[in-house]
């Protein structure tokens, strides 16, 4: 079992967020699952006209990937330096890497969210 790097609240009780909060743990993240309906207020005092929608699903990255890669887990420990982990976490869903690095496409570089403003 992977060392806890950090932790990540999952929104969301159904089974996109239950894969997501295994996901996470998984990779060594530590994941709490707090489930709540799709669309909520989660501060009606403090924004009332403000309403959080929970994503169901996997990444968008994930879901372009023709292998299925979870690359958000492996990433998430490159950056912690954590090499072996991250070589670990590859293996366990992909048994050749190295081949599939070769003649990859990168198509989760294409869909993905987070340096999007």
């Amino acid at each position: 079992m992977p060392e806890k790097i950090g932790a990540a609240l999952v929104i969301g009780g159904g089974i996109g967020g239950m894969q997501a909060a295994l996901d996470l743990a998984e990779s060594g993240i530590k994941a709490y699952l707090a489930a709540n309906k799709a669309i909520y207020r989660r501060y009606p005092q403090a924004i009332p006209a403000g309403f959080a929608i929970n994503k169901l699903g996997h990444s968008p990255c994930r879901v372009a990937c023709p292998a299925g890669q979870r690359a958000q887990g492996y990433i998430a420990l490159i950056r912690e330096k954590r090499y072996e982990d991250a070589y670990k976490t590859i293996v366990r869903d992909n048994p050749f890497p190295s081949v599939c690095g070769r003649v990859c496409k990168h198509y989760c570089e294409e869909e993905c969210t987070r340096q999007r403003g």
